[in-house]
């Protein structure tokens, strides 16, 4: 797969390992989002991923606007939009 760009629709295909460290609630958030698909909104200066989850997450987990950031291996490419 090539790296996927700003604009592209992703799959978080599985979750990174370091997932399990994380508090609770984000764990939750992050198992949630797994074989769902996501726009990139952003590749951050690490270049992680950033995946607009708001439409899934924000009625499920409140808050507004949320994003996961992810390693591009953690995710496979899609033309299927939510």
């Amino acid at each position: 797969m090539n790296e996927p760009r700003v604009g592209d629709w992703v799959i978080l295909a599985e979750l990174p390992p370091w997932v399990g460290d994380l508090p609770e609630e984000s764990r939750a958030v992050f198992d949630h989002c797994v074989g769902h698909a996501f726009r990139v909104t952003e590749i951050d200066g690490n270049r992680n991923l950033v995946l607009d989850v708001s439409a899934l997450v924000d009625p499920v987990f409140s808050g507004d606007l949320n994003d996961v950031r992810v390693e591009s291996r953690f995710v496979r490419s899609t033309s299927t939009r939510p």
